[in-house]
């Protein structure tokens, strides 16, 4: 953990983030492919690693190409925005329970198309 940030891990490469607005997180799976264990585990894993408050490390891939302005566009280096877990367009329901925990954890189930499995 850096500094005084909420995440439980030192440093960890998140997938994509829009500063101050989206924490994402992607994982390729369909929800009814996996056990309801495993799909809280990828929500658990947004949360624990990605969680608003966490500390953007200033290491060298985050002052360079994409990232280059990525202080100046956040305004400082705490990490910040709703927390979504992004997947492919779901073929089935997503079961109920992965649901309610993704919304007891402030976190978005959302499709690439960005569709909301919940709000």
């Amino acid at each position: 953990m850096a500094g005084d940030s909420p995440a439980k891990h030192k440093y960890v490469r998140l997938d994509s983030y829009v500063p101050n607005t989206e924490i994402v997180s992607r994982k390729y799976t369909q929800f009814d492919e996996v056990s309801e264990e495993t799909a809280i585990r990828y929500l658990k894993e947004l949360s624990n690693k990605y969680l608003p408050g966490s500390i953007i490390a200033d290491v060298p891939s985050n002052n360079t190409g994409s990232n280059k302005k990525i202080f100046e566009l956040n305004g400082d280096n705490v990490l910040r925005g709703q927390m979504i877990l992004e997947v492919p367009v779901q073929k089935a329901e997503i079961p109920p329970n992965v649901l309610d925990y993704a919304k007891k954890n402030d976190i978005i189930i959302r499709d690439v198309n960005e569709k909301k499995y919940n709000k």
